[in-house]
């Protein structure tokens, strides 16, 4: 299989009810500036960059015939090329996961500046890329920060 390339990072805001501590182990951590942030307690409101897959979800394409290897399609709900603009009634049976993100994080509506300056020294078509992603066409069900989606 495809190894995605991680952590791209985005600007994200904390939304869950209660205090969530990060985890040290998968740091380091930054806020939105790209100054490194020394608390690992998060509050409702507390924004920090996040892997993009923990706040977008991500996207992966498994040969339903079981003959080719199975593909990293990136960050977000994303199909491959041959099936763009097709109606996806059941996206499982033609091979797609579509791994959900976190619910207790949103994307900052500013994303497009916080994420251009996170990514410094990255390929701009890269960047550019990952910022073409529509948050609301997923759904969240993930509960670790700065684990793995």
């Amino acid at each position: 299989m495809q190894t995605p390339t991680l952590p791209e990072r985005v600007a994200a805001r904390y939304i869950g009810t209660r205090k969530l501590r990060l985890i040290r182990g998968n740091g380091p951590f930054y806020n939105v500036d790209g100054t490194r942030r020394t608390n690992l307690d998060l509050f409702t409101g507390d924004e920090l960059l996040m892997p993009a897959a923990e706040v977008l979800g991500q996207s992966y394409w498994h040969d339903p015939r079981n003959q080719l290897p199975s593909e990293y399609l990136g960050v977000g709900q994303v199909t491959k090329k041959e099936d763009e603009g097709r109606t996806l009634d059941e996206p499982v049976v033609m091979g797609y996961e579509f791994q959900h993100p976190r619910e207790d994080f949103e994307l900052i509506p500013d994303v497009r500046e916080a994420t251009l300056a996170a990514n410094k020294g990255r390929k701009a078509s890269e960047v550019s890329n990952q910022l073409k992603v529509k948050p609301e066409r997923v759904t969240s069900t993930s509960d670790v920060v700065g684990g793995g989606a």
